[in-house]
């Protein structure tokens, strides 16, 4: 599949457990590249404790290959599982959760169209060609992806919840959530305005420094998927935090949205009503400065595990 597609400097790694029973694979394809430019220029005032060794923008920008994070479980259920992702060679980082997330049972021929189709299977090659389409559309999207990211700000002396409480209606644990908060206000320019991109960095930050547990956890594994649902679906995290604050307050007069709005979206005119949420086409940083701050984020969280 990677041939007929031109991918003929595919590479990638991969790791197991259980003797095979459980196994990941990283696949970059450096054929799907997308470079993204520099906006303004990087200001070196700006504070975020200890990863401000971003370097000065050069006119080639920011390359982003595209791949796959790909698996399999057959510790009783045979699923083969495999979602995009997003690599940057300047430093070998992934971020991974960015689009859609494809299983399909490992029984059966996979490899026998004719046999996957009698037996109502799509066929194994059909399957990753979706995938591959997938990880297309994620390449278009990238720059785009960072922008709204960083035009949308939480005004935390708006909203009637803190930063923590924020974190926390997301799930994330208080320990964390606290953290994350505190460093939302080093990045925020003013402090109690972060953007949708600071709060998810911030969250990564967080983790970096203060999670004690298995990387390998489910717990952990949620968190890092919470933070890049911030990236992509910023409006409907909006949405889901204020849902779960108006479900957990008894004060009728602290209630943010309407009863009858129960609907999530993530388009941004249904957004823009909320009070405490703003959305702007101004932010603090360059799209290429706050993706090399996220790619060095992600690379020290990878030499951490």
């Amino acid at each position: 599949m990677l041939e007929q597609r031109g991918e003929t400097e595919a590479f990638g790694w991969i790791s197991y457990r259980d003797w095979g029973g459980l196994l990941k694979l990283f696949v970059v394809c450096p054929r799907l590249e997308q470079t993204v430019t520099g906006g303004e220029a990087p200001n070196p005032e700006t504070d975020t404790e200890g990863l401000t060794a971003v370097s000065e923008m050069d006119d080639s920008g920011l390359v982003v290959y595209g791949g796959f994070e790909t698996g399999y479980d057959f510790r009783g259920t045979q699923t083969l599982w495999a979602k995009p992702i997003l690599y940057f060679p300047e430093t070998g980082a992934v971020v991974p959760d960015t689009g859609k997330r494809y299983t399909r049972r490992h029984y059966g021929r996979a490899t026998d169209a004719a046999h996957e189709r009698a037996n109502d299977r799509v066929p194994i090659t059909e399957w990753w060609q979706s995938i591959f389409d997938d990880i297309d559309l994620r390449m278009v999207e990238v720059e785009q992806t960072i922008r709204r990211a960083r035009a949308i700000a939480y005004d935390f002396e708006t909203l009637p919840f803190s930063t923590t409480d924020c974190y926390r209606y997301w799930g994330i644990a208080e320990t964390y959530a606290s953290v994350a908060a505190d460093r939302t206000t080093t990045l925020a320019e003013p402090a109690s305005r972060p953007t949708v991109y600071n709060l998810q960095l911030s969250l990564l930050l967080a983790l970096l420094d203060e999670y004690e547990g298995s990387w390998a956890s489910d717990t952990y594994q949620s968190y890092i998927e919470t933070a890049g649902e911030l990236l992509r679906t910023p409006a409907m995290m909006i949405q889901l935090a204020v849902q779960e604050h108006d479900r957990q307050t008894d004060e009728p007069t602290e209630r943010v949205l309407d009863e009858d709005q129960q609907t999530l979206s993530d388009a941004l005119e249904d957004i823009v009503d909320i009070p405490g949420i703003d959305v702007d086409t101004e932010a603090a940083l360059s799209d290429e400065q706050a993706q090399r701050l996220q790619d060095q984020v992600q690379r020290e969280l990878g030499e951490s595990e």
